[in-house]
């Protein structure tokens, strides 16, 4: 499954990303630098919205601090405890808009560098189906 991921490179101007039912562990590399290999590692700049619906067996979340121009986060049915979605020791730049979390069974809290660069931009959180 990756290795057919990992053949999907998007153009590096992409603006919006969907992936859905992927069952793989990892996402490709690509989908976890948010970056096309050019070289070197083109960030996929443009991208103004992901979506990551029924990736249920993915345990590492793909890297996002460098997506200045992200304004949308829906994250759907992944079903074990993920990393980081803000990537990791450095803060997001994005200025997201709208984040939405619905039936992540594991997940039970959000990160404390995500919150602390996206709650003063997000305009729209949805948070739905959470375990209790």
């Amino acid at each position: 499954m990756r290795v057919c991921l990992e053949g999907l490179q998007p153009h590096p101007n992409l603006k919006k990303l969907e992936i859905s039912g992927f069952k793989g562990k990892r996402f490709s590399t690509w989908s976890e630098k948010m970056a096309v290999p050019q070289g070197s590692w083109v960030p996929l700049d443009n991208l103004i919205e992901i979506k990551l619906f029924g990736c249920s067996e993915i345990e590492e979340f793909p890297k996002l601090e460098h997506l200045s121009n992200l304004k949308s986060l829906s994250l759907k049915g992944l079903k074990k405890s993920i990393g980081n979605p803000s990537g990791g020791g450095r803060q997001s730049q994005a200025i997201l808009r709208q984040l939405i979390i619905k039936e992540c069974g594991e997940l039970m809290e959000l990160p404390c560098e995500m919150l602390e660069s996206w709650a003063p931009t997000i305009e729209e959180l949805e948070l739905a189906n959470w375990k209790d």
